[in-house]
């Protein structure tokens, strides 16, 4: 995943070669965060008087061209 370019809009997508990256990129048009957290998701189901996981083990990304202030927004 990296920044890439859709017309003359920068914005997070998924690379498949590194001459779709745009490292150049200014603000993309959404942030990364929207990307690594969907906006809704179930973390744990009641049954039968238990509490199940429902959190699956998350994909390892790799992410080109993040800017400082993205990262800083995640933690």
């Amino acid at each position: 995943m990296g920044t890439g370019k859709k017309g003359e809009i920068d914005v997070y997508e998924r690379i498949t070669d590194f001459s779709q990256l745009n490292l150049n990129a200014l603000r993309p048009i959404l942030p990364l965060k929207k990307f690594l957290t969907p906006p809704r998701f179930t973390t744990f189901f009641y049954k039968d008087g238990k509490y199940e996981n429902a959190l699956k083990e998350a994909k390892r990304k790799i992410i080109f061209g993040v800017h400082p202030c993205e990262i800083h927004a995640l933690l």
